[in-house]
């Protein structure tokens, strides 16, 4: 005998009427959109951590910090000269050098400048960037990433779990 199941699920705050197919297509839609937001959030920070340790990378690596040992008249003067030094380097970046960036940059410690490993930058900032394209390629491909995403779901709880059902 065949069996037509119409459940009533909650679909945008409304009560809908739906096959068991349907429901799937809905949840699998839905949990694509979430994996394109969650990889969206990562790719924000992923950049976000890129800008900052270029930034640190360039203020350290040009002595670009030196700006704040010369006498100046105020606190003010030094961050704007070391604002202007940056304007060199500006176009190597992907977002503006903003002023919080800078006073960010001013706090490091003396310590910090002398233990600064310019090569441990370089390749923190290539592995940033590796991430950043992976990242990106999910967000291209977001299809076959969601159905990785199920396939690993199901590696991991598939086991000992098989259907007892048959379509």
């Amino acid at each position: 005998t065949s069996f037509s199941p119409q459940t009533c699920v909650i679909v945008d705050e409304k009560p809908v009427f739906m096959t068991a197919s349907d429901i799937l297509r809905h949840n699998t839609m839905r949990t694509r959109d979430l994996l394109r937001q969650e990889l969206e959030i990562q790719l924000g920070e992923l950049e976000d951590r890129w800008h900052w340790v270029s930034l640190e990378k360039i203020f350290f690596e040009k002595r670009i910090y030196k700006q704040s040992e010369k006498d100046q008249a105020s606190w003010e003067d030094q961050v704007t000269d070391i604002e202007r030094a940056f304007d060199p380097y500006r176009k190597q970046f992907k977002r503006e050098i903003t002023r919080d960036d800078v006073l960010k940059l001013c706090e490091k410690p003396v310590r910090k400048i002398s233990k600064f490993d310019i090569k441990k930058a370089i390749d923190e900032i290539a592995g940033i960037e590796m991430t950043i394209d992976e990242v990106k390629n999910h967000l291209a491909h977001l299809t076959d990433f969601a159905i990785r995403y199920f396939q690993d779901i199901l590696k991991k709880y598939g086991k000992g779990r098989e259907r007892r059902t048959e379509i």
